[in-house]
């Protein structure tokens, strides 16, 4: 299943991964063992989620790297 949703991945997925740009790869993955039904409100929820969160901020950021000498917005990869 593919998705934009980190929640809705959360929720569906026990392994999630994250996707890095131009050429596609996968960047993490990230387990996500939690009981079921999941709590989106419980602690643990909330630590993976960041995770995810912080993965996709990895894939960009290395991203812009690449992309050093582009102009402001000129190929800038943003998930938001």
């Amino acid at each position: 299943m593919v998705t934009h949703d980190v929640d809705e991945a959360i929720v569906l997925a026990d392994r999630i991964l994250v996707m890095g740009p131009r050429p596609g790869h996968i960047f993490e993955e990230v387990k996500a063992d939690l009981p079921r039904p999941r709590d989106r409100q419980s602690a643990a929820f909330d630590a993976i989620k960041r995770r995810v969160l912080s993965a996709l901020d990895g894939s960009l950021k290395r991203e812009r790297k690449v992309d050093a000498d582009a102009s402001p917005g000129e190929g800038a990869a943003m998930w938001w």
